[in-house]
């Protein structure tokens, strides 16, 4: 995460891939205690979890329970209710998932001194995988 005042040409790096999104009026409101997470979209293969789709930063406020966070990703996505249901919301730390419950407080599970920020992520589990559109090209998919 870079601060508007940086340049462009300063935050380069060949080895990432750069990827910018506004900040939402939301987010520009957050309080001492509240976070952005790391988020990713995974699916499990075997034992194993896959990640796929554009991981991103959510705000995730002091004391907020799973259920309102989820409220605000279904909107963010505008996923329709009986597919929505099907998605499941972990706590993935070291490609480790642990499930959350609706009460769950989920700022608790993130630890503040952690090595990187992709080291502990909110995953969001589901299976509708993105998938080719027959009117484009072999290389355009559509978002997770």
């Amino acid at each position: 995460v870079y601060l508007p005042t940086e340049k462009i040409d300063a935050v380069h790096d060949p080895n990432v891939p750069l990827h910018v999104e506004e900040i939402p009026e939301v987010e520009k409101s957050a309080g001492p205690r509240d976070r952005l997470v790391h988020v990713v979209h995974f699916f499990k293969d075997n034992q194993h979890i896959q990640y796929y789709g554009v991981p991103f930063f959510f705000l995730i406020r002091e004391g907020e329970a799973l259920s309102d966070i989820k409220v605000r990703i279904q909107k963010k996505f505008e996923v329709p209710d009986e597919q929505f249901l099907k998605w499941k919301f972990a706590y993935v730390a070291y490609n480790r998932p642990d499930y959350l419950q609706d009460s769950d407080i989920v700022l608790s599970r993130f630890q503040k001194n952690i090595y990187g920020p992709w080291e502990q992520s909110l995953g969001l589990e589901h299976s509708d995988m993105p998938t080719k559109r027959a009117n484009q090209n072999r290389h355009s998919f559509e978002k997770p």
